[in-house]
């Protein structure tokens, strides 16, 4: 540690006020590189990202005097959290259903879908279960053009009678980015 001599204690108090500020610029800086490797983190780790909307919506930005990560995509919060039972707009789940199935046409079988739904890659098993759903729509082996909507209008219907299940793609980034910050933290403390 440096020791310092001063000839007055005003000297020593405006040096301590001095150090003290470059210590909060540097806590200040540490917490908002923390804010943007968390959403750095969401966005490469744990977002949906069948459309992307939900992802480019993801940023860090100062709030109240601190840093914060942010999703402000409208439907951010029934992604993170849930929702109630409520009919969904049909036009959105038939995208999805049609991007997912799309995603899943090689190799789709009922193996397959159990296997993936046993390793929680949420991602390749939603694409498989809309495959495997819209194989079985199947009639001598073509499926018929509203089948998307059909399977779009079966999700609805479930979403109408119990609502959505939580992805918590928010929390899951939380540990990862407390982690950072502490680093971040204390590095900044101890440089002088």
């Amino acid at each position: 540690m440096a020791t310092k001599t001063f000839t007055n204690l005003g000297q020593a108090i405006r040096q301590i006020v001095r150090d003290t500020e470059k210590k909060e610029n540097r806590v200040k800086a540490a917490r908002k590189a923390a804010a943007k490797f968390g959403a750095k983190y969401v966005i490469r780790e744990t977002v949906p990202k069948a459309f992307g909307e939900l992802a480019q919506s993801v940023h860090a930005d100062e709030e109240k005097g601190g840093w914060a990560v942010i999703a402000d995509a409208p439907h951010a919060a029934a992604v993170e959290n849930g929702s109630r039972p409520h009919m969904p707009p049909l036009e959105p789940l038939i995208a999805w259903v049609k991007l997912r199935g799309a995603q899943a046409l090689v190799g789709v079988n009922q193996h397959a879908y159990a296997r993936i739904r046993k390793s929680k890659d949420w991602r390749k098993s939603s694409a498989i279960w809309v495959a495997t759903q819209l194989k079985g729509m199947e009639q001598d082996s073509s499926l018929s053009v509203d089948a998307p909507r059909q399977l779009a209008w079966a999700i609805a219907m479930a979403i109408k009678k119990r609502g959505t299940k939580p992805t918590k793609f928010m929390q899951k980034a939380v540990d990862p980015t407390r982690d950072r910050l502490q680093g971040l933290v204390e590095v900044a403390i101890r440089k002088k």
